[in-house]
């Protein structure tokens, strides 16, 4: 392996073992996120609209994507707060309609649901509290990228030794 080769190698081992320590950072962040959620107060809400939209897809290779809306309403020593978020992280886009109607399902117009509210920011608030299967499979990721990393810098490095006469 040449000294080109062997430089290329290495930082793009050092480019993924990067991204895989930054996907288990927002992992450890992310449970941690979680966890604190779960100490928050509980407030009784009512959704007030609960829709599935969908993007993408009119163009040839395109992919349609579903993300589904929940708007609530609740409140907190009297005043009315409004929000969207379902849990914690990021509540993105889903590749098929499957997970976006599994939610539309649990939070129909009109029901009372259990509001997650954070008492110094009431209207910061979640339906969902623990997200710790989400953070689970991004720090598994994220270990995996790290490994896959180390692997392409020992495998270089490796490649790159002068060999012993035997």
């Amino acid at each position: 392996m040449g000294e080109s080769e062997l430089w290329i190698f290495c930082v793009a081992g050092a480019v993924v073992v990067l991204v895989g320590a930054m996907v288990l950072v927002g992992a450890v962040r992310l449970r941690a996120r979680s966890r604190q959620m779960l100490r928050w107060p509980i407030v009784t809400g009512k959704v007030i609209s609960s829709e599935m939209a969908s993007t993408g897809g009119a163009d040839a290779g395109s992919m349609t994507t579903a993300r589904a809306t929940v708007r609530y309403a609740y409140r907190v020593d009297g005043k009315p707060y409004e929000s969207e978020r379902i849990q914690s992280g990021p509540d993105g886009d889903r590749p098929h309609p499957g997970p976006a109607e599994q939610i539309l399902a649990r939070y129909p117009v009109g029901s009372r649901v259990s509001v997650h509210y954070e008492p110094e920011n009431p209207g910061n608030a979640a339906l969902e509290a623990a997200a710790t299967g989400r953070a689970a499979a991004l720090a598994m990721f994220g270990l995996a990228l790290l490994v896959i990393g180390v692997a392409v810098i020992i495998a270089a490095l490796y490649e790159a030794a002068p060999s012993v006469p035997g």
